[in-house]
């Protein structure tokens, strides 16, 4: 069974999240994130006992706020156990000045999770925050792709929004020098 799904249809994200697993036969979901409700995932969620691929879209704000971390997704990737492939789109922001110290994170793991693409990343501490957290943490994770091309604008249509080649170039070796350090086993694509 594959489910998208809007959270502007709704009030309350864990009474959907509840729901969507309480599915056993639900194998891919796609989510558009308000993100207003992100901040009302809880911690622990049901658990999604088929889920094999993850779609998460995410509208952040313009200005790099606590409201744009990402560590939510942790929440998410601990109730799919099975999960193998996660892609998450970030947009409505551009890289910003005067960022915060990206955080040494550690205490989360996934067995099965082998691919990560994510879209929309432009470089922010909290993206490379992520990006690192995860390279470190899933042992077992073959491929990250992160691109900081749009391709989903959450209404079910399709798009592919490019940064303009300069912005793209000075972002891409923003991310590339934070993850370079990174230790890990997977194969790190950077467009």
């Amino acid at each position: 069974m594959h489910v998208y799904f809007s959270t502007l249809q709704i009030k309350t994200l864990p009474h959907a999240l509840a729901q969507f697993a309480s599915h056993s036969h639900l194998e891919t979901l796609s989510l558009y994130m308000d993100p207003h409700l992100v901040q009302e995932i809880p911690q622990s969620i049901p658990l999604f006992r088929n889920l094999k691929q993850l779609n998460m879209a995410v509208m952040n704000s313009d200005y790099g706020s606590e409201e744009d971390e990402l560590l939510w997704v942790l929440s998410i990737l601990k109730a799919t156990p099975l999960l193998f492939k996660l892609e998450l789109t970030v947009w409505g922001h551009e890289f910003y000045e005067n960022q915060p110290k990206i955080r040494s994170l550690s205490g989360f793991s996934h067995d099965q999770l082998r691919q990560i693409k994510m879209y929309g990343f432009m470089g922010n501490c909290y993206e490379v925050e992520f990006a690192i957290y995860m390279l470190k943490s899933l042992t077992k994770l073959k491929l990250m792709v992160i691109d900081p091309s749009i391709t989903f604008n959450g209404s079910r249509e399709w798009t592919n929004h490019r940064p303009h080649p300069s912005r793209r170039e000075r972002h891409k070796a923003i991310v590339q020098e934070k993850l370079e350090k990174v230790k890990t086993s997977a194969r790190l694509i950077i467009l």
